[in-house]
């Protein structure tokens, strides 16, 4: 290729190779905070000074605003990117859709559905389905769907059985309304470029020139699109970083980075290792760290920075302190962009509360603050209506949810009935005979009444326990939980917390709505200098000090059975790497999980950094626990397995173990006869 000194004297060596590499496949492993977006903007451009058709250059990523960015910053390097296509796969999708509907069976003005047209959809096939099914339903259509399975598969009935006949009638009913679902939209397009060979042959003639960005999220589907639109990988470019591969739960499969030379087998690898986000010590204490994954093709970050503060770890005795700490941090530092990092939205509650009551200014980056969100306003509602039963508001939110089969036209004729009534009873028997869903109406205020019965008896702790399992609440979000990987369960649990000390009576539940709206206005948050994040959410972000709190076993890793360790280790990796100047961790002794205090151990991860970067404060040592999550273990009855999840209960250490085997068993470490393997 053409090489213009000028051009490229703005880049690293890596970059610049990257950028002029020719026409072979490419793989480029980004670290963190080493410069991705301007080495893809960089090679469009280049491209284009090459004089390549910026028709013939397709560079797809996965969020608007992502796309947005890359074209903005490739036209301002080049005016004629503004002719290239660059979006979002769906787009992208939509887009081909559009031009090939005829192919697809659709007509060219077909309708797009987002989630809640799906539920509908599905609502109108199977109308006697409850919304937790319909979203259990639909979340299984859309993962078929992902993993390229379609209604006619000879597999079907065996492997997913639940899907007959309803995954081909909800298809037919898509094609009737002619209407793609997001899943659709790529499925579709493969099976025109994968039925239409001269179809497909147009389109690699049209986009000679592809790249990919956050290549390590994406789905086995996207990979086999991007295989059909480049089935030789010539001029291929994808970017990513396996390190920070960490949503397997919206189906990324990080194999598709770690496998992509055997794909492509002529792939040219370049690592972008040059980070000019961290200071030294950060990036040494994150490398050291995820140098323990295996499944990972290797790279060790640098700066030219200074060494910088080493990493501070603290050791708190309790959830509280950690949160008074940070508190007192922020007041501390009041000219300094703060970002408390967190593994569930339920962490955020005492750290939001502490804020409040000290008049420090925060926001809650890429979510409701607690008080605010759906789960705990539906509890709120629940509790409103007890102190307060002619808030038509709150029973409005609460009387078909989760759905009880009470539709919107009863529920007109319910409030049309309520002016001239004195309560919920009067006014659903004024209805008599007026609507068909009237037993649903007398089991709701039934449930209502006979929970309104049993307050006086009980504390507010206890009487929500009992409120999230009579209404449903527990069950429906739970089932959220398990399709949509949300933490709205672990929000209904923090909230036990809150109603710590109060009784279920009509003053004390005054006192906590209060207490939960004061708490959910933020005031102006435009000055917010202390930021609350998910470690998710925190991905592509950077701050100047950075706090990870709650690095424990049950966060990080989180300690589901099915956790992949590796992807949590990789989770706190992507944590670490977000700070610039100042890295702070933090762990709690004592924390409380649904209203309960439970002791914590360390995050085992924290003992697989190197030492020589660290500063400790607090509690001691942190890596003299025998035990951790990911250590190999042999039994005698059982064999060889390993621990899956580790907790501390006063002097002893509950270990729950995963043998090779398949089976799952728990044991107390002090009585049992566990063996420590060493790690290979």
């Amino acid at each position: 290729m053409v090489r213009d000194e000028a051009w490229l004297s703005l880049l690293n060596p890596k970059q610049r190779e990257a950028v002029i590499h020719g026409s072979e496949p490419l793989l480029i492993l980004a670290g963190a905070g080493s410069g991705k977006t301007r080495v893809i903007t960089y090679r469009i451009a280049q491209f284009l000074k090459l004089g390549i058709d910026p028709q013939s250059i397709l560079a797809v990523t996965f969020t608007n605003k992502a796309a947005k960015e890359m074209k903005e910053r490739a036209c301002q390097l080049q005016p004629k990117a503004e002719l290239a296509m660059i979006r979002t796969f769906h787009s992208f999708c939509a887009w081909y859709l559009r031009h090939h509907a005829k192919l697809a069976g659709l007509n060219p003005h077909f309708s797009i559905y987002d989630e809640d047209d799906s539920l509908q959809l599905l609502k109108s096939i199977q109308p006697k389905l409850n919304q937790n099914s319909l979203r259990q339903k639909a979340r299984g259509i859309s993962l078929l769907k992902d993993k390229g399975i379609l209604p006619d598969d000879p597999n079907l009935e065996q492997d997913h059985p639940w899907a007959i006949p309803l995954y081909a009638d909800y298809e037919k009913a898509l094609l009737e309304s002619n209407a793609v679902d997001f899943g659709g939209l790529i499925l579709s397009t493969l099976q025109v470029l994968s039925r239409y060979p001269e179809v497909a042959k147009r389109t690699q003639q049209r986009f000679t020139h592809i790249l990919v960005d956050e290549f390590q999220d994406t789905n086995p589907l996207q990979f086999k699109l991007l295989q059909l639109l480049s089935p030789q990988g010539d001029w291929l470019t994808v970017v990513g970083d396996d390190d920070q591969s960490i949503y397997s739960f919206r189906g990324a499969d990080v194999n598709n980075i770690l496998e992509f030379n055997q794909h492509f087998p002529k792939t040219h690898i370049i690592r972008l290792e040059q980070n000019y986000r961290s200071s030294g010590n950060i990036l040494a204490a994150a490398s050291s760290m995820i140098a323990h994954n295996q499944r990972r093709m290797g790279k060790t970050l640098w700066t030219e920075s200074d060494a910088g503060d080493r990493v501070k770890v603290y050791g708190f005795e309790s959830d509280e302190a950690e949160a008074a700490f940070a508190a007192s941090y922020a007041l501390a530092h009041p000219q300094t962009q703060f970002a408390i990092l967190y593994r569930t939205n339920a962490q955020s509650r005492l750290f939001e509360k502490q804020f409040y009551q000290q008049k420090i200014h925060y926001k809650v980056v890429g979510g409701l603050s607690f008080f605010q969100r759906e789960e705990i306003k539906d509890v709120l509602a629940y509790l409103t209506v007890f102190v307060n039963p002619k808030n038509l508001v709150s029973l409005k939110r609460i009387i078909n949810k989760p759905s009880r089969g009470i539709g919107p036209a009863t529920l007109e004729k319910l409030f049309d009935a309520w002016g001239s009534s004195a309560d919920l009873t009067q006014a659903i028997a004024r209805l008599q005979g007026r609507v068909s869903s009237l037993n649903a109406l007398k089991n709701f205020e039934q449930m209502m009444r006979e929970l309104n019965q049993r307050r006086a008896d009980l504390t507010l702790k206890e009487f929500l326990l009992l409120l999230y399992e009579q209404t449903g609440l527990e069950a429906h979000y739970k089932l959220i939980d398990e399709t949509q990987a949300t933490d709205k369960l672990s929000n209904l649990g923090e909230l036990l917390s809150v109603a710590e000390n109060l009784e279920a009576t009509d003053a004390d539940i005054i006192r906590f709505l209060e207490q939960a709206a004061l708490s959910s206005t933020n005031d102006d948050d435009s000055e917010a200098r202390v930021l609350l994040i998910t470690l998710h959410n925190a991905k592509g972000l950077e701050f100047d000090h950075v706090l990870v709190a709650g690095a424990e076993s049950g966060f990080l890793p989180l300690g589901h059975a099915d956790d992949d360790i590796e992807e949590e280790r990789r989770l706190f990796y992507v944590g670490m790497t977000r700070a610039k100047h100042v890295l702070m961790i933090s762990f709690a002794q004592e924390r409380q999980v649904w209203g309960n205090y439970e002791l914590r151990s360390p995050s085992p991860f924290l003992g697989e950094i190197d030492k020589s970067c660290l500063e400790l404060h607090g509690l001691g040592e942190i890596a003299t626990e025998t035990w951790r999550v990911g250590q190999r273990i042999f039994h005698d009855d059982y064999g060889y397995g390993y621990i899956i999840d580790f907790k501390r209960r006063d002097v002893q250490h509950l270990l729950t173990i995963k043998f090779d085997n398949g089976s799952i068993a728990r044991f107390i470490a002090e009585y049992s006869p566990l063996e420590l393997v060493e790690d290979e």
